[in-house]
């Protein structure tokens, strides 16, 4: 059980690990609501096996008096902190998003058959297939016309064409 204060999250998680601790408990120095808290991996939480949780200072507070002045040694031995991890689902269903381009047959292939591979997930995801086009400037005219909408404005370039321009 740590304060919250200069080090990051992460670097007291691990200090707690290194020290033998099986959870990280730390409190919270100002007076907020740590629902808005959030305690995340700076990029360097590789390797840490231990979880973290944030408390309230007030709740703190509490822990910190029972352990430093009231209660004999062995009722401090005998205390036991649950924590306990909710998921919180913030949005009802999550966002996936498919960018692909009408020449890569594979992914013209998984957009026709999406009912197969995502039946039983279809429910519960948003799924979102957005198209690349790019400008073809420098099409012949013929390419454009047969290849291309809005007069080579939107093109799905094959991998011969994209190689020239």
């Amino acid at each position: 059980m740590v304060e919250r204060g200069d080090c990051s999250f992460v670097t007291k998680t691990r200090n707690i690990a290194r020290a033998g601790g099986k959870v990280a408990v730390i409190i919270d120095s100002k007076n907020e609501n740590i629902a808005n808290v959030i305690l995340s991996d700076d990029g360097t939480g590789a390797g840490i096996r231990i979880p973290s949780v944030m408390i309230g200072s007030k709740d703190g507070q509490i822990l910190k008096e029972f352990f430093t002045s009231t209660g004999s040694p062995q009722d401090k031995k005998s205390v036991r902190i649950n924590v306990k991890f909710d998921a919180v689902h913030r949005q009802p269903r999550p966002d996936i998003t498919f960018w692909y381009t009408s020449s890569d047959d594979r992914s013209m292939s998984l957009i026709k058959n999406l009912g197969e591979f995502f039946k039983d997930i279809l429910k519960n995801i948003q799924f979102i297939p957005k198209t690349v086009s790019y400008p073809c400037p420098t099409c012949e005219a013929d390419f454009k016309k047969k290849h291309c909408l809005g007069n080579g404005m939107y093109c799905a370039m094959t991998k011969d064409v994209s190689s020239t321009i």
